[in-house]
């Protein structure tokens, strides 16, 4: 420990730090797949840290701006895909050329570590890992703490606008919104106090970011009254209103600007924040604890480290070989019309030379595995189907869940049985399993035993999806098919209608998924297909046995509902969303109906409402958030319960 901080307070320290850098990467210990020392052996006698640090060196000697630099680009990358150097992609629709990322960089000076590196093991050191290694060189060598990084990530192949556009979190964001985004990203309240604040501790800001809060703050004529009275008189002389391209200090204390420390917690307890939410951190009760333990005292320096490593953890690739910067192909969004089968057929097969995995799922499991395409196979045969009936895209979707959330995603719901799960009441209109059949002989014609019964599900819904105007979101493939299908599990784990948010969450929770996920699966397989008037004659005519209808149902869909299922009972169906328009598309238009009181179910109205749910809701409706969140919300899905070992099912309805 004192070596460390000896070395710390050196500032021509170049040998020293090269020894422990040595001394840190003889280090073996590991988080899930990565670990420290990832790279000895793996580059000759090269060291691959201290060939990024001298590079990352000479960089913040010429500009100690890098160091901002680099912290945004680990977090701006980290946040959209996980930690996958996606953000490095070139492309006219890649995440660099989104709005959120202006002034991201330096693309330049990881170029460098990327060539370097290149010359000396060609084709082993990732991208990914580059971004975490300079990034803690420039904390360091602006006065941070030198922190152990973990490294064995891979490079993502995918970067979209949209994706960072929907990921990276606006300046205006408030604390809870906040707080719910890095918690559905692994990382808790006090790591957003902390990379917030390490991040905003260096570097600068334009002015047009600050002006709403100088000189029209919340639609005022007036500015934020808990900004600093001395500040504001700085920043208003810097940032007139009449508009500037200057920029000012993130971190408002005199002598700190380029320094990686404490001092902008207590600049902003003194009301000296310069965006909303640097502000609102310091006064809001979820986290103006943490902001004044943080100023008053030596803590920054050990927990900010913690916090970039926990950072760096952020949805990981692992496992696969990395690709050369030049060479990563850039995938846009595959939006289906009825004539783009070629165009999915060739992101299919462009998918399906990756490898990247979670756990021991992995996309393009079945590569080498089958002489044929196995996505390709299954696209074809859900597509035909589809244009002859639009409504399997809903029967999928339920299909899906209705599997994964009994036992887990392991086509148990398939098999035939008097006590079998599809027997269940709650399964009675679950359809689809013609189709199922159907591709699972044409696999076992091309491949007999490969391809599981769990994974043409997964992956027939993800393209049904796709057809319905959704997002083509990865499908990880390589799940066993389960052996035990019982009513009563059925019955045990699917949630009923009239189920309450707060116990749906914790249903949802059980199975690993988040409060986030319950609105985006409930929304994304409603916003398709349709309800028959028996789950809710209740509403419309005796609610909670009052004898009236619910209260919190528009009253022109009350009307329009009760001319489709009068109280005499009534074997019709309306359509789960009551967009116009808009019932057989995977979109928003379901948050938007339900924000308005056109629920059909008791829970799609209660998740409007309700105070875990209801911003969620709003936000869905009313931002383009859906279409890649629900992406990520089936991926994981996917993910509850699989089996990795044990038998591929010949013929899905029954045991081999």
């Amino acid at each position: 420990m004192a070596r460390t901080r000896a070395i710390r307070t050196s500032s021509s320290s170049n040998a020293a730090l090269a020894v422990a850098l040595l001394l840190m990467t003889l280090v073996g210990q590991s988080y899930g797949q990565l670990q420290l020392g990832f790279y000895i052996g793996k580059c000759g006698k090269n060291n691959v840290e201290k060939v990024i640090f001298d590079i990352v060196k000479q960089a913040f000697d010429r500009d100690n701006r890098v160091v901002a630099s680099l912290l945004r680009l680990q977090f701006h990358d980290c946040f959209v895909r996980g930690c996958d150097a996606s953000v490095l992609l070139d492309g006219r629709g890649s995440e660099k050329v989104a709005s959120g990322n202006i002034g991201v960089g330096p693309y330049d000076l990881i170029d460098a570590c990327k060539d370097s590196l290149e010359q000396i093991c060609p084709g082993v050191v990732s991208c990914a890992d580059i971004i975490v290694i300079a990034t803690r060189v420039a904390v360091f060598l602006a006065g941070g703490r030198w922190y152990r990084v973990e490294v064995g990530r891979r490079d993502g192949v995918i970067s979209l606008a949209s994706e960072a556009e929907a990921n990276l979190p606006a300046s205006t964001i408030s604390v809870p919104n906040a707080i719910d985004v890095f918690r559905r990203r692994g990382l808790n309240t006090q790591d957003f106090v902390l990379l917030l604040g390490g991040g905003h501790t260096v570097g600068r800001i334009h002015c047009s970011f600050v002006m709403e809060r100088l000189y029209i703050f919340q639609r005022s004529r007036g500015s934020d009254p808990t900004m600093n009275p001395t500040t504001f008189s700085s920043l208003s002389t810097t940032c007139p209103r009449s508009g500037s391209n200057n920029f000012v200090f993130a971190d408002q204390t005199r002598g700190s600007e380029f320094k990686v420390d404490k001092a902008f917690y207590q600049a902003i307890r003194q009301g000296k924040g310069v965006l909303p939410i640097d502000q609102e951190i310091a006064r809001h009760p979820r986290t103006a604890g943490i902001v004044r333990r943080l100023s008053m005292t030596g803590d920054f320096t050990f927990e900010f480290p913690r916090a970039m490593v926990k950072l760096g953890r952020v949805g990981v690739l692992t496992g696969v070989r990395p690709f050369p910067i030049n060479d990563l192909p850039v995938l846009g969004r595959a939006r289906a019309s009825s004539s783009s089968t070629t165009t999915l057929a060739i992101v299919l097969l462009c998918m399906t030379l990756v490898g990247q995995s979670y756990g021991q799922l992995k996309q393009n499991y079945y590569a080498g595995r089958c002489s044929a395409n196995v996505e390709s196979v299954i696209y074809d045969i859900v597509s035909k189907a589809y244009q002859t009936d639009k409504t399997i895209v809903a029967a999928l979707l339920r299909m899906q869940f209705h599997d994964c959330f009994v036992g887990g995603c392991d086509a148990s719901i398939l098999l035939d049985g008097s006590n079998a799960e599809k027997n269940a009441p709650s399964n009675g209109s679950v359809r689809g399993y013609e189709l199922i059949d159907a591709i699972k002989a044409r696999l076992e014609q091309l491949c007999p035993g490969v391809v599981s019964c769990a994974d043409i599900i997964v992956v027939a819904t993800r393209v049904a999806v796709a057809l319905a105007q959704g997002n083509w979101y990865i499908v990880e493939t390589g799940r066993k098919d389960g052996y035990f299908s019982s009513i009563t599990e059925a019955e045990k784990n699917l949630p009923p209608p009239t189920i309450s948010v707060s116990n749906a969450i914790r249903l949802f929770g059980s199975k690993g998924l988040s409060a986030n996920d319950f609105v985006l699966l409930l929304g994304g397989g409603h916003t398709v297909g349709a309800i028959h008037c028996s789950k809710f004659l209740d509403r419309l005519y005796n609610y909670q046995n009052t004898g009236r209808a619910d209260p919190s149902m528009n009253s022109a869909t009350l009307t329009s509902f009760r001319q489709r299922c009068p109280s005499t009972g009534s074997n019709n169906f309306v359509y789960a969303d009551q967009t116009v328009g808009s019932e057989y598309r995977v979109d928003n238009g379901f948050y938007k109906a339900i924000s308005l009181g056109k629920g059909v179910l008791e829970i799609d109205q209660r998740i409007a409402s309700d105070v875990q749910t209801k911003s969620t809701v709003s936000r869905l409706a009313y931002s383009g958030d859906f279409a890649t969140q629900f992406g990520y919300a089936m991926i994981n899905l996917g993910r509850v319960g699989v089996l990795t070992q044990g038998p591929v099912r010949r013929n899905c309805r029954r045991n081999n």
